[in-house]
């Protein structure tokens, strides 16, 4: 390890801030134990020593709560902190709190497919037909499937539409032309078809 290696470690060392880039979310402990680290690796502090550079790169805001000149060693500080560690976050202006910068990443929503939906499906041709409830036990909407193809209800499937009279001719040409689908399309009619 040469000089200059040394030199970057110790520079790091005391440049390590709370919450930093890199280190957005972190809490107060997860700061002690990172800036610790970093300050045994590059120094060998006394316990005082130690104090003072691990609240130098902390909020000023965490002096009202914590009172470094009280405690004897570098563990009743890591205590004090994870003891106070709500009140440290709570006591941070507003650049240093990630949940109020990003407030979109906090609830995450799951896209659900439905069974034998498919983008490549054209749109209904008829008016919705939610009076036709299908004879075969559970709906489509029940069983977690598409609507029926023809007028979008969810109350029966596509064999029971009475519309499908109608769009025969149109049915049998998509059927020819299945052949030259994708494998997506055909994958889900075919676990629609499963279901029925």
């Amino acid at each position: 390890m040469t000089k200059r290696w040394w030199e970057k470690l110790r520079k790091r060392a005391g440049d390590a801030r709370f919450r930093e880039s890199g280190h957005t979310k972190e809490t107060p402990s997860e700061y002690f134990i990172r800036k610790a680290d970093l300050l045994n690796t590059a120094y060998n502090f006394n316990d005082s020593e130690m104090i003072s550079e691990i609240m130098q790169g902390a909020p000023s805001q965490w002096n009202m709560i914590l009172t470094t000149h009280l405690y004897q060693s570098v563990v009743d500080l890591q205590h004090a902190m994870r003891f106070h560690e709500e009140a440290l976050i709570d006591c941070l202006p507003q650049r240093y709190r990630y949940e109020e910068r990003f407030p979109r990443e906090r609830e995450r929503t799951a896209r659900v497919n439905l069974v034998g939906a498919s983008e490549k499906l054209p749109p209904p041709a008829f008016p919705k037909d939610d009076a036709n409830v299908t004879k075969k036990g559970l709906t489509p909407k029940a069983k977690g499937a598409r609507p029926c193809r023809h007028c979008g209800s969810a109350m029966h499937w596509d064999r029971e539409c009475k519309y499908l009279q109608y769009s025969k001719k149109a049915f049998r040409t998509a059927r020819t032309r299945l052949a030259q689908a994708d494998d997506d399309l055909r994958e889900a009619l075919d676990d629609y078809e499963d279901l029925y």
